[in-house]
């Protein structure tokens, strides 16, 4: 008898968490799959843009600010979208042991993240970036390790 009250609220947990995961997932979806004003467009090169911004930073070239923009929002912002989805993602995965949980989190953020750049590619008013893969998946990584703590 004492056995099933206590799992009762792990089972519940487990279903809280895997709830809370997919309703994340699904909010990135749709914020990165909506039709933008963003044209078509393609960047298959690892942090070229993104080294770019940063170069103009250090040397302080005329478009200083725009380029802090643009590191703020597409680096901080990717990142800290998918923080929610690891830590939600490694919080599902009950009953196995941390090393698992964070390494399966990680690979469901990074999947989610290859299925939005490669949808991305077929949407004629949205921008597919190897970058944004890159910092979702660190974000993916940074929450499942706040989940592992």
């Amino acid at each position: 008898m004492k056995q099933a009250q206590t799992v009762r609220p792990v089972r519940a947990m487990h279903r809280g968490w895997a709830i809370t995961t997919a309703c994340f997932a699904a909010g990135v979806l749709l914020l990165t799959l909506w039709p933008d004003s963003t044209v078509n467009s393609a960047n298959f090169a690892p942090l070229r843009e993104h080294g770019a911004a940063w170069s103009c930073l250090l040397r302080g070239c005329p478009a200083y600010g725009a380029s802090a923009r643009f590191l703020v929002s597409d680096v901080i912002g990717n990142i800290a979208l998918f923080v929610p989805i690891g830590y939600a993602a490694a919080a599902t995965l009950t009953g196995r042991s941390r090393s698992r949980r964070f390494w399966m989190a990680t690979l469901f953020g990074v999947l989610l993240s290859l299925l939005i750049e490669t949808t991305q590619l077929g949407i004629a008013t949205r921008a597919t970036d190897v970058d944004d893969l890159i910092f979702n998946s660190l974000g993916t990584v940074l929450g499942a390790i706040l989940r592992r703590s």
